[in-house]
């Protein structure tokens, strides 16, 4: 079998976990190097890595983790991320001091699965994730992990992994620094209807019901309820006896059970690289509403089509009026969620874009969603939790 392919920059940055991963796994990967001068002639999403499986090529780290993990821990390296290149001169103190509470949901985790992992008793991708965190965390803060027994077994266990100690110990891995700016050391949501909206869209297409519990800010913060999740976030999603936090795995889950994920691997993994591209320009319109409005909207407003051309280009070369294939997917879903509320923001914003325009027009008219758009339940509820939209 040839040997997958990685082009990204001489960091470890956003590569760590799909090496750990891959390492364990004895596959072989082939590094293409760039250069931030050879990086400013520009790529799909403006970002790297980018991987490469056979024919099949990948953007957004954790699509090409979710696409491995099929084949053979997200909030804190967000937030890690934010230290690293934006607040770490005046928050490092601050993020060190909080690291417990960002590791409590974790370690309570791996107490209650007795296996070593996060899931089930197996290595996933996930476990992979964490340890690559784990791993910068403690470069960070060396202490970190003393008050957690459970986490700090895992890493030791991961770690002593043949296949993985020896990428740990391995010239391609101990040469690049952590972090691209030299600084060692990923999303905040809302309980409101904007970490929701494209997961009421999903189900209303597919005729599924929805009970809805509305918790108040006055309510959330008594704190009874956010001891109970699991992050300490909202939205909550029930199915039975399945219950899920973060909202883009409620899409997944939707996604694979009501046949919005694909027709194969290679598509549910293209699938998950576009739904990272729209939750990375969510994150950005999230900021803007929550950190930057009065100061930054009109460049957000400016900056809009950088964003909005990849998936114009996606759409004009796929020529089906979806992401992926010919059938609707959740990324489409989350897509059009994101897009209605950007519109809201600038009412023009899609005008140079035909192909995102039909898209928005297309899925607006299918009889559910057009019903769903209608409803006072779903008009009367606000964008965002401050008001501003």
């Amino acid at each position: 079998m040839a040997p997958y392919t990685l082009t990204y920059f001489p960091i470890k940055g956003r590569s760590g976990p799909l090496r750990i991963l891959l390492a364990d796994k004895e596959q072989q990967l082939k590094d293409v190097m760039v250069s931030r001068e050879e990086w400013m002639r520009g790529e799909l999403f403006g970002q790297l890595p980018k991987f490469e499986d056979g024919d099949l090529v990948l953007y957004q780290s954790n699509a090409v983790l979710r696409h491995l993990a099929r084949k053979h821990v997200e909030d804190i390296r967000t937030k890690y991320i934010k230290l690293i290149y934006q607040e770490y001169e005046t928050g490092k103190e601050a993020f060190v001091k909080d690291l417990p509470n960002q590791f409590k949901p974790l370690e309570a985790i791996l107490a209650k699965n007795k296996t070593g992992f996060l899931v089930g008793d197996q290595i996933s991708f996930a476990d992979c994730n964490l340890l690559d965190v784990l791993l910068n965390l403690k470069v960070l803060s060396s202490s970190c992990l003393d008050s957690f027994p459970n986490l700090k077994s895992f890493m030791e266990k991961i770690s002593t992994r043949p296949k993985i100690k020896a990428l740990l110990e391995s010239e391609i891995f101990t040469k690049f620094p952590i972090n691209g700016n030299g600084k060692h050391g990923t999303l905040h949501t809302h309980i409101l209807c904007s970490r929701c909206g494209a997961l009421k869209i999903m189900l209303a297409d597919k005729d599924q019901q929805l009970k809805e519990i509305l918790v108040n800010f006055e309510e959330w913060m008594q704190g009874d309820l956010k001891a109970t999740c699991v992050f300490g976030q909202l939205p909550k999603f029930e199915d039975g006896d399945l219950v899920l936090y973060q909202s883009n795995t409620m899409l997944r889950h939707l996604g694979r059970k009501h046949a919005a994920y694909g027709k194969n691997d290679c598509e549910a993994s293209l699938i998950d690289m576009m739904n990272d591209g729209v939750e990375d320009l969510r994150l950005k319109y999230i900021k803007l509403i929550y950190q930057e409005y009065e100061t930054g909207k009109d460049a957000f407003i400016k900056d809009l089509p950088n964003h909005l051309k990849a998936f114009e280009n996606v759409m004009a070369k796929n020529k089906t009026g979806f992401l992926v294939g010919d059938q609707i997917s959740f990324a489409d879903y989350n897509l059009f969620d994101l897009l209605l509320n950007l519109r809201v923001l600038s009412s023009s914003c899609l005008d140079p874009f035909p192909n995102l325009k039909s898209f928005v027009e297309k899925t607006s008219a299918r009889p559910k969603i057009k019903a769903l758009l209608e409803s006072e339940s779903f008009k009367k509820l606000p964008i965002n939790g401050n008001g501003k939209q």
